[in-house]
C-alpha cells in the first residue's frame, strides 16, 4: 500500500513537472527507460538520445584534454626559455653584459618584439649606458607597481606612452618587471608584443619572479 502511495506520488510529481529530467540530467544516468519512446505522435529512440548525449560528453571532455595537454606543453616551453636566459645572466661577468643580455637575448628567448631598460639610478644611466637605459622617476615607478609588486600585466594604457613611446601603436600587449638594485633605486624591464595574446592579467607569475629573483642577485654582485 505505501509503495503504491510512492508511485502515484511520483506519477503525479512529474506529470505536475514535466521539465523534471530537464532539469535534473543527471537521473538519465540511473533511472531505465524503454528503448523507443513516444510523445507527441513521434517515436523517440531513446538509446540514439543517450548515445548523442554520451558523444557531446566525450566531445567536451576531449578538448579539456586537449587544452590541458596544450598548456602543459606551453608551460615547459617556458620553463625552458625562463631557465635558459637565467643560466645566462647568473654568467655574466659585468653589468654592462648583463643589460646587453636583457636588451638582445631576451628578444628571441621571451619571443617579444620590443625590450627596454629604465632606471632611476642616475649613476648607472650616466656611464655610458644612455642608449640602452632610459630614465624614470619612482614616482612613476610606484605608479606602475602598486603594494610593492615587481610585475605589472595590467594593459595599461598610461604604460604604453610611457615604456613604449615610441613604439605604441605596434604594441598590443606588454609586461613589466621592477628588479630591486638597491634601497629606492630599480631597473624596469619592458617586454612589449605586437600579439594581443602574448601578456595578460590571467597568466601565472611564477616563472617571472624567478627571473626577477635571479637578475637582482647578479645585480648586486656588481655593485
Amino acid at each position: 500500500m505505501i509503495k503504491q502511495n510512492k508511485k502515484k506520488y511520483v506519477f503525479q510529481y512529474l506529470k505536475e513537472n514535466i521539465k523534471f529530467l530537464i532539469e535534473n540530467p543527471e537521473l538519465l544516468n540511473i533511472l531505465e527507460f524503454p528503448s523507443n519512446w513516444k510523445s507527441k505522435d513521434k517515436i523517440i529512440d531513446f538509446n540514439l538520445q543517450q548515445s548523442k548525449k554520451l558523444q557531446r560528453e566525450n566531445k567536451l571532455l576531449k578538448s579539456i584534454i586537449q587544452e590541458i595537454l596544450k598548456t602543459s606543453d606551453e608551460n615547459f616551453k617556458a620553463q625552458n626559455k625562463i631557465f635558459n636566459i637565467s643560466l645566462q645572466i647568473t654568467k655574466s661577468k659585468n653589468f654592462n653584459v648583463f643589460l646587453n643580455i636583457i636588451k638582445n637575448n631576451c628578444l628571441k628567448l621571451f619571443d617579444v618584439d620590443f625590450v627596454n631598460i629604465f632606471s632611476n639610478d642616475k649613476d648607472i644611466i650616466n656611464k655610458n649606458n644612455k642608449n640602452i637605459i632610459s630614465k624614470i622617476t619612482e614616482k612613476k615607478i610606484k605608479q606602475f607597481f602598486k603594494n610593492n609588486d615587481s610585475i605589472n600585466l595590467s594593459n595599461d594604457s598610461n604604460a604604453y606612452y610611457f615604456f613604449f613611446s615610441e613604439q605604441k601603436n605596434v604594441i598590443n600587449s606588454f609586461i613589466l618587471l621592477k628588479i630591486e638594485m638597491a634601497k629606492d633605486n630599480y631597473l624596469v624591464i619592458s617586454l612589449g608584443s605586437k600579439n594581443k595574446d602574448k601578456f595578460s592579467k590571467k597568466q601565472g607569475s611564477e616563472l617571472m619572479t624567478f627571473f626577477i629573483n635571479v637578475c637582482e642577485q647578479k645585480i648586486k654582485s656588481f655593485f
